[in-house]
């Protein structure tokens, strides 16, 4: 089993982070498992 472990920054802007995270969907296709911050999607900062 290959897993993909992804650390980004995420932004305000939620389009841009679904975008993001999209991109490193597509750059870990051959992982079966990956693996995102818990709020990649939200504008939760704290």
């Amino acid at each position: 089993m290959k897993l993909g472990l992804v650390q980004m920054s995420m932004t305000n802007d939620l389009t841009a982070n679904l975008d993001k995270s999209l991109k490193y969907c597509e750059m870990a296709k051959n992982c079966d498992l990956v693996f995102f911050p818990e709020i990649q999607l939200t504008p939760f900062f704290p």
